[in-house]
C-alpha cells in the first residue's frame, strides 16, 4: 500500500510543476491529507478482504478537482464473512454512492454508480511486455493503455492520463511474480484482472474531468499490508 500511495503523490507533484490546468498551490491542504488517510484506510481494507479470500477485487470511482480526489470513502471495519462480495457490501453499507458485483469470471467489483465503462471495454488485439513490464504492475497496465486500440480511443474522445512517474522496478528473478511476455485479445478490464492475479494486489480505476473538460483516467494498484 505504500508503494501505491508514494508513486501516486510523486506522480501529483510532478502534475502540478509540468501540467498548466494542474497548477495550483502544492501546499498539501488539511482536508486532502484527511481524505488520503481515508482512502489509505478503505482501500487498505478492500485489498485485506481480496488477499484473504484469494479474490481478484477492482475499485473504481469518480474523482474531482485538481487532485482527483472523491469525497471520502466512508467504510466499516470488515466484517466477518467469507464471501468476499457480501464482506464489502457490509464494509460499504454507509456510502451509498458505491455498488457491490462479482463479475461471471470471479472478479469482485467495487464500483461507484454511474461510472463509464467504455475504457475498460476496450479491446486490445495485442501487447508485447518489456522485460521491466513483465515484473511492474503499472508499466505493464500503461503498456496496455499506450495500445494502439486504446490510444485511437483516447484521441477520439478527448481522453487523457496523468503523468506516469513509472513503478519500482522488481529486477528480473523468475522467482518473483510476473507477466508472460505478451497478451492478446484481452479488454482493458480483462488486462488488469489478469495482472491482479499475477501480482496478487487490487486494482484502482479512477475517472475524473479536468479544467479544459477532458477525461482523466488513471489506473493503479494497491496491496494488503
Amino acid at each position: 500500500m505504500e508503494r501505491f500511495l508514494l508513486g501516486r503523490w510523486m506522480s501529483l507533484i510532478l502534475l502540478l510543476s509540468l501540467v498548466p490546468q494542474y497548477q495550483v498551490a502544492a501546499q498539501t491542504s488539511k482536508r486532502d491529507l484527511a481524505w488520503l488517510a481515508s482512502e489509505q484506510a478503505a482501500l487498505d481494507l478492500i485489498a485485506t478482504v481480496a488477499k484473504g479470500a484469494n479474490r481478484v477485487v477492482v475499485v473504481e470511482f469518480r474523482g474531482y478537482g485538481t487532485f482527483m480526489l472523491p469525497p471520502p470513502i466512508h467504510i466499516q471495519k470488515k466484517a466477518s464473512e467469507a464471501d468476499a462480495e457480501k464482506t464489502l457490501r457490509l464494509m460499504l453499507a454507509n456510502d451509498k454512492r458505491f455498488q457491490v458485483k462479482t463479475d461471471p469470471d470471479g472478479a469482485v467489483i467495487v464500483f461507484e454508480s454511474g461510472m463509464p465503462s467504455d475504457v475498460l471495454s476496450i479491446r486490445v488485439k495485442r501487447v508485447e511486455f518489456s522485460e521491466e513490464q513483465r515484473y511492474n504492475d503499472n508499466d505493464a497496465m500503461n503498456g496496455v493503455l499506450q495500445a494502439p486500440e486504446v490510444q485511437a480511443y483516447f484521441e477520439a474522445h478527448n481522453i487523457v492520463q496523468p503523468i506516469d512517474m513509472g513503478g519500482f522496478v522488481n529486477g528480473s528473478d523468475p522467482r518473483l511474480p510476473h507477466l508472460e511476455g505478451a497478451i492478446e485479445n484481452m479488454t482493458v478490464l480483462d488486462a488488469l484482472k489478469h495482472m491482479l492475479l499475477v501480482f496478487g494486489e487490487t486494482g484502482v480505476y479512477i475517472e475524473a474531468v479536468d479544467t479544459r473538460g477532458h477525461r482523466v483516467v488513471s489506473i493503479s494498484f494497491c496491496a494488503a499490508n
